[in-house]
């Protein structure tokens, strides 16, 4: 997907722009890339447990998405998230299972979009 593809709201150019402002392009760089293999990581967990029906887990592999996600900019999908874990705590498990699937979607559109503001200056 590419970056005209992607909603406006899936980064907060502010967070992204405060980062770069105050740790510099290249340091910001660095910690999106991070975050980047970190996110992919839960990420990859999180569904694995949503696939599973494994709804306890899927809310925990949500919080480390929603914490991790939310300190580079990525609004949309720790919104999203936060929603998902109280729907998971309320054992809300039709709200979880049609939140999991925008989930899918909305996780690899904001990796996407990560990635592309690595790549633009």
């Amino acid at each position: 997907m590419t970056a005209e593809n992607s909603s406006p709201n899936i980064l907060d150019m502010e967070v992204l722009n405060m980062l770069k402002q105050s740790l510099g392009e290249n340091r910001t760089n660095e910690i999106i890339a991070e975050f980047q293999s970190l996110l992919e990581k839960n990420i990859e967990e999180a569904l694995k447990a949503l696939d599973a029906k494994d709804y306890e887990t899927f809310g925990k592999e949500c919080h480390k998405v929603k914490s991790n996600v939310a300190y580079v900019g990525g609004k949309e999908l720790s919104t999203l998230c936060i929603k998902i874990e109280e729907a998971c705590y309320n054992k809300n498990y039709d709200a979880v299972t049609e939140m999991g699937e925008k989930f899918r979607t909305l996780s690899e559109t904001t990796m996407n979009s990560l990635e592309n503001s690595v790549a633009t200056p």
